[in-house]
């Protein structure tokens, strides 16, 4: 018996003598889930950020159309320029003084003729471009996508078409249009 209460005393001094916490791998293990975790959190952070701002352009492109529309329903879009919109863009877009800047920062080219008007946003990213395009085709005439569209007097060009002026949509269109270096979206309105 004397022999057994030695032992435990033995083991008791030896684990109170054991450093308690965790060891290094186990800290290190712990970091590393705990930066896995921050990683995935950044990632849904950003693609989320990225999906509301796209939605934020198509909105303030509608918006814009309507606006637009609503003004020279009487006088014809001769007369629409960034300068002459400034007191209309939607919000979250902003007037520099020259240029209308969507939500991005980015220049919108906007101008109109006489039955139409026409407004080219810049500098998309893919995804943005391929979300874009999808809410501006119910209020445009004609869309066109790619590095080359663009607006002037009043008319979507250049590009590739995605919305004909007969409203069938090409759905290839968006795929190589939106997969083109410093790619645009184009719109006619009438």
């Amino acid at each position: 018996m004397t022999k057994l209460l030695n032992t435990t005393k033995q083991d008791a001094k030896r684990l109170a003598r054991k450093q308690a916490g965790l060891t290094l791998g186990e800290s290190l293990l712990v970091l590393g889930v705990a930066a896995l975790i921050a990683v995935g959190a950044y990632g849904a952070f950003k693609f989320a950020n990225s999906d509301v701002a796209a939605n934020d352009l198509g909105r303030g492109a509608v918006t814009m159309v309507s606006q637009v529309k609503r003004i020279n329903t009487s006088t014809g879009y001769a007369s629409v320029t960034s300068s002459t919109v400034k007191d209309i863009v939607p919000g979250g877009w902003k007037h520099d003084g020259t240029d209308v800047l969507d939500n991005y920062g980015n220049k919108v080219d906007i101008n109109g003729a006489t039955g139409s008007f026409a407004m080219a946003f810049n500098n998309l990213t893919a995804a943005d471009c391929q979300k874009v395009v999808s809410q501006v085709e119910g209020v445009a005439y004609i869309v066109q996508i790619g590095a080359a569209a663009g607006a002037a007097a009043g008319k979507a060009a250049g590009g590739t078409t995605y919305k004909a002026a007969d409203g069938t949509l090409n759905a290839v269109a968006v795929s190589s249009g939106c997969a083109e270096a410093s790619r645009k979206i184009a719109i006619e309105i009438h």
